[in-house]
């Protein structure tokens, strides 16, 4: 069983996308996979015999609230 990591599609050693995950750099361990994705701003596809046997959660950012200052309360109205 191996890791790749997808971000738009699925990235090779170089970093370099790739249009399927046979293509892809394999990770022995989920936790360097897991790391690659968190600096590619991807997430870890579980891949078996050319299979795609499970997605990780993507890694979305936080949502920033806006703070509305007090000389714009009239356009929020």
């Amino acid at each position: 069983m191996s890791y790749v990591v997808k971000a738009i599609c699925y990235l090779d050693e170089r970093g370099h996308g790739m249009p399927c995950s046979d293509l892809a750099k394999k990770y022995d361990d989920y936790e360097l996979a897991e790391l690659a994705a968190k600096t590619a701003g991807g997430f870890v596809v579980k891949v078996e015999d050319g299979r795609i046997l499970t997605e990780s959660v993507k890694n979305k950012p936080p949502l920033k609230k806006k703070t509305v200052k007090a000389n714009q309360v009239w356009m929020t109205k």
